[in-house]
Parts: C-alpha cells; sequence; structure tokens
C-alpha cells in the first residue's frame, strides 16, 4: 500500500530549533542544506529529511545511526539493507510530502504560481502542449495537474533530467497513461492526484496499483517532540 505523508511548514521556526533537527543529519546532508541560497528552502528540505527518519524510525524501530541513505547514479535516495522499502520527497511553498511503498516511486508537489504558460512548451511533447491551450479558463491549473505527472513520473523511474520531459507524454483521456516519443504505452505505471491544499497540486506515480487515498497530516510539533525523545546519535556518514 503506497502511504503519503505531508508536513504543513510553519511560518516560523526558530534557529535553536533548526540547529537541532540539523544535528540528526549526515555532513553530506547538512553541506547539502546549507548550499540552499534561501532560508524557506533549506528549511523545507531539512523538514523532508526529518520527515523521512521520522517514518523510517516509526515503521522499522531502528535508531538513527543506523538508518543508512545511499543515492543511485542519478541522485535518486535509497535505504541502504531494505529493497522492499522505497520512497521519495517532493516540497513546495508551505508543504513537504513523502511517499512510501515497497516499490518504485515518485511524488511532485508544487505551489499554483501565475506563470506564462507558452515557457514551458519546450519541456512538453506537442501532444501535452496541445491538450493545454493557454486561451482556456483552468488552463493553469490542468498545466501543474500535468506538470506534477511528469515530474513524479522521472522521480519514480529514478533517472532523473537524463530523460528529457519532451520525450514523453502524459495523456489525460480516460485513466492517465504515460507514452514514449514512439507513443507506445508504457505500462505499469499508475498516476494519482491529491487534493491536498486549494493552492497546490499534487501527484504520485508508482509502480504498484494499491494506494492509501488518505493523506497523513505529520506536524512539525510532532516532528520536533518526536526528536527530543531519543538520542542524538551520531547519523551514518
Amino acid at each position: 500500500m503506497i502511504e503519503i505523508f505531508a508536513i504543513p511548514i510553519p511560518k516560523v521556526i526558530s534557529h535553536h530549533e533548526l540547529e537541532f533537527l540539523m544535528g540528526y543529519n549526515t555532513e553530506s546532508i547538512k553541506r547539502s542544506i546549507k548550499r540552499c541560497q534561501l532560508q524557506d528552502e533549506r528549511k523545507r528540505k531539512l523538514l523532508g529529511q526529518m520527515l523521512i527518519r521520522f517514518i523510517i524510525l516509526n515503521k522499522f524501530k531502528v535508531t538513527n545511526d543506523n538508518i543508512d541513505f545511499y543515492s543511485n547514479d542519478y541522485g535518486k535516495p535509497y535505504l541502504r539493507g531494505n529493497k522492499n522499502f522505497h520512497f521519495n520527497i517532493s516540497h513546495s511553498g508551505d508543504w513537504v510530502i513523502c511517499a512510501v511503498n515497497n516499490k518504485p516511486i515518485g511524488v511532485d508537489v508544487e505551489q499554483i504560481k501565475q506563470i506564462n504558460i507558452r515557457m514551458f512548451q519546450p519541456f512538453l511533447s506537442s501532444e501535452e502542449y496541445k491538450s493545454l491551450n493557454p486561451e482556456k479558463n483552468g488552463a493553469l491549473r490542468r498545466f501543474y495537474e500535468l506538470w506534477t505527472y511528469k515530474e513524479s513520473f522521472i522521480k519514480c523511474i529514478g533517472l532523473g533530467l537524463s530523460i528529457p520531459l519532451d520525450s514523453f507524454t502524459i495523456r489525460f483521456t480516460g485513466r492517465i497513461q504515460v507514452l514514449n516519443k514512439a507513443e507506445d504505452i508504457l505500462s505499469g505505471f499508475h498516476f494519482y492526484q491529491y487534493d491536498i491544499d486549494s493552492n497546490y497540486k499534487l501527484a504520485i506515480c508508482s509502480q504498484n496499483p494499491e494506494i492509501d487515498r488518505k493523506v497523513e497530516i505529520v506536524t512539525y510539533e510532532q516532528i520536533y517532540s518526536f526528536f527530543t525523545k531519543i538520542p542524538l546519535a551520531r547519523a551514518k556518514l
């Protein structure tokens, strides 16, 4: 069963609390977070890391220093020593999302903002761009729906942007399908959309058709309280 977890990000988190939570992460993750230029982005990235640790610690009853992540050649992270546990993290605006499953999974959340859809034409297949019809009402929400499906697919297969975004098509007719450039349907992928917030679009792509339609909300207070109760053991490098 696919499980979806979400943290609504507080407007204010103290520097002391952020530094405390940072201590539960590896040195490489700390460096990655500190490279983010914007404070809000650093906060989102840190809470994404805390959310997946929170999930793993509760699921497997291990200690924090036994959590060992590694990444494939394209940067997709995995939990070492557990081939049947897959996860993916996404964040945007006021939300951090994590999806977990026993099969490959991808998740993407995007805050809906006013954009010029035409600027994204190079990243869409011709069929996708025609389906948007930028002049029509509702085109913006449809664009974000399409975009989150595309991003979730890329993240599910774990090959990053080595696969150009315009090299495949998300087709909206009936069941959501993904097609390659030859217009062959790529089987084995299942897509889901969630209405987590009226100002956001959230999509899941998975190789597992079984999904929990409920998003489990985890508050920041839950996360912080949870980690104050476990030892600040050194995370694996």
